[in-house]
Formats: C-alpha cells, structure tokens, sequence
C-alpha cells in the first residue's frame, strides 16, 4: 500500500504540480482546479482524489458523478459556466464529461 501511495504521490508531482507551476495564475492569485471523481465509492479513486488534493496548494472544487443520477448534468452545466486552470479526472466517465464539456481546458 505505502509503495503504491508513493507512486501516486510521484505520478501527481510529475503530472500536476509542475504543469501548476507554469500557469499563470487567475484573476485573485488562484489557480482554479476542479476534481471530477467517477466514483467516490471505490478505494483507489478515493485515494487518487486525496493525494490529489494533498499535493496541490490551490482550492480544489470537487464533483463526484456517482453522488446522484443528477451529477453529470450538473458538471456539466458547471464546465460551461466556469472556466478552470486545470480538471483532473479520476475514471473513465469523469474523464468523458470533462472532455465533451471542457475542450479549451488541460484535462489529467
């Protein structure tokens, strides 16, 4: 489990933090960054979400799709309304939503 969890930690290091560190930040000195979360019931998506959000320094919105039958509607409406530095997806689905809704912004 602890080499598993150092994986995670050095994959995030490598393939959000430093990306991170190039972008200019927002209007209030914020990078915006939304978590989409497939499933929030399943351990190792749950666990990518919490070394996600341990590792970076900026304010994480999160949504998870399998809350109600309602979230993906609603992530959507949230993609089309906001304009997010990053969206870090955990899953497949998540991942199709933010691609379909978000193309002008960087999807991990």
């Amino acid at each position: 489990m602890n080499k598993m969890r150092h994986i995670i930690t050095m994959c995030f290091i490598f393939i959000v933090i430093i990306p991170c560190a190039v972008f200019a930040e927002g209007k209030d000195g914020n990078i915006e960054i939304l978590m989409i979360n497939s499933d929030a019931s399943v351990s190792k998506y749950t666990a990518a979400g919490d070394e996600f959000k341990a590792t970076v320094q900026h304010t994480v919105f999160e949504i998870n799709l399998n809350a109600s039958k309602d979230m993906a509607e609603y992530a959507r409406r949230l993609l089309e309304q906001n304009a997010y530095d990053l969206i870090y997806c955990i899953g497949t689905q998540a991942y199709m939503v933010a691609h379909k809704h978000a193309r002008k912004t960087d999807i991990i």
